[in-house]
């Protein structure tokens, strides 16, 4: 369950990981069975929902054309997000000092 705006996505996301097979080159069986849903977003004028709708058409695309293109197994996938994705991987602690100052200085 996510956003209407963000469901795309999600399902991009949900069904590439899921269809990934081990380094061993096997893939589950039987496949996984996913469901989405997708809820209004609730509180977003027009103007803020079609924003949201080009950011997460913008982000897809990028999806797309970077991690999906590139990660074909599991344990790329691990690398990817733990060592390569600015969100998830884990800085080291002069980066960590680096992004509170800029969070700092606005």
């Amino acid at each position: 369950v996510t956003s209407d705006f963000h469901l795309p996505r999600t399902r991009a996301i949900f069904e590439w990981v899921f269809s990934l097979p081990d380094r061993a080159g096997r893939r589950r069986s039987p496949p996984a069975e996913l469901e989405f849903e997708g809820v209004p977003g609730r509180g977003l004028g027009d103007e803020d929902g079609a924003a949201r709708r080009r950011k997460e058409e913008r982000s897809l695309e990028a999806l797309r054309r970077g991690a999906v293109s590139s990660v074909r197994d599991l344990e790329a996938l691990h690398r990817f997000l733990f060592v390569e994705h600015g969100a998830y991987r884990a800085m080291s602690e002069a980066e960590e000092a680096a992004r509170e100052r800029e969070r700092a200085t606005g």
